[in-house]
């Protein structure tokens, strides 16, 4: 399973106004702990998440990857190092 980091989707979270991420996971009739481990990438997003959320939050369907499939970009793959 990736790790994936969901600091963009956390923001527009907030950004679209909702108070906090419970309110953002009713919304989305989603349980708080179901949205909770796949903001942690404990689970993952599937592809009628994805679309529900992208719907929800006004994320254009060009953008989706930005949100919900931004890999981390690890110190050896900055500097070129070989791992």
């Amino acid at each position: 399973m990736y790790e994936f980091d969901y600091n963009k989707l956390r923001g527009r979270i907030r950004e679209k106004g909702f108070r906090s991420e419970a309110a953002f996971a009713r919304h989305v009739d989603m349980s708080l702990s179901a949205l909770s481990l796949r903001l942690n990438s404990k689970l993952e997003f599937s592809q009628s998440d994805v679309v529900v959320c992208a719907a929800a939050l006004n994320i254009d369907k060009g953008d989706i990857g930005e949100y919900f499939f931004n890999c981390p970009v690890h110190k050896s793959e900055q500097t070129g190092a070989s791992a």
